[in-house]
């Protein structure tokens, strides 16, 4: 081959090997942005539930007192999956009234405190759930759309095939270089795995921590009973609980 018509060819090779890159690696960047950005929103998410449910429902918890009454609680909520969590909170710290979206309920025995402060935690918790539910969604919703883009940058790009085409455009020792063969059989699967874009998961199941509380009219009854065994069992300790507020 001519040496001016062999460098044109490797000019070509290289400039088409640079827009099918450009293409890839520039596409790929856009996806993985908005993957890591699905990812951190999700995961702040999380650090809210951690601040804004979770202690209250440890309160709860620890408002029952005994253990069986608490996990009875969880079980009735269908959290029993929080137990761990809640038994790594120190139970030193009384009932904050910042846990509560509004005052101190109001009532004129001890009894009827330590009920209404139970509901009012519950219904704090549950308004404060469900508003980073709807958070939740909009998330689920950005997800579906990056896996519609996702599934489009796949069925529009095969690393296998880029490179295949790349290698295929001219075999001939003067462009060995300009196009980067890499012969390593093993190379390009090991590639494809390190560059592969993975879906979001914000189900129920990639969200765990995230799951609708039951209304309080579903649970009510039998959450009052439950809080009339907790206080009759240890009422003494539930008045020196309740005694500064």
């Amino acid at each position: 081959m001519p040496r001016q018509v062999g460098d044109i060819t490797a000019a070509l090779a290289y400039q088409i090997k640079k827009e099918i890159a450009e293409n890839y690696f520039g596409t790929r960047k856009g996806l993985e942005e908005e993957r890591e950005d699905l990812i951190r929103k999700g995961k702040k998410l999380e650090k809210v539930w951690e601040q804004e449910v979770l202690p209250i429902l440890t309160r709860i918890y620890q408002l029952f007192v005994r253990e069986e009454e608490g996990r009875a609680f969880l079980d009735l909520i269908k959290r029993e999956d929080l137990l761990e969590s809640i038994k790594q909170d120190p139970k030193d710290q009384g009932i904050q009234p910042s846990l509560l979206s509004g005052p101190l309920p109001f009532a004129l025995t001890v009894k009827g405190k330590y009920k209404n402060l139970i509901l009012a935690l519950y219904r704090t918790a549950k308004a404060n759930e469900d508003e980073l539910l709807k958070e939740l969604e909009t998330l689920k919703k950005k997800a579906g759309l990056f896996h519609e883009d996702l599934a489009k940058f796949k069925s529009s790009y095969n690393l296998s095939d880029i490179l295949s085409l790349i290698n295929s455009i001219e075999n001939r020792d003067d462009l060995k270089g300009v196009l980067g063969e890499n012969t390593d059989p093993y190379a390009v699967p090991l590639l494809e795995e390190k560059l592969i874009l993975r879906p979001l998961d914000f189900s129920n199941e990639g969200a765990a921590f995230l799951r609708p509380l039951p209304p309080m009219k579903e649970i009510q009854k039998p959450l009052k009973l439950l809080i009339d065994l907790a206080f009759h069992t240890h009422c003494s300790e539930i008045k020196n609980t309740l005694h500064s507020y």
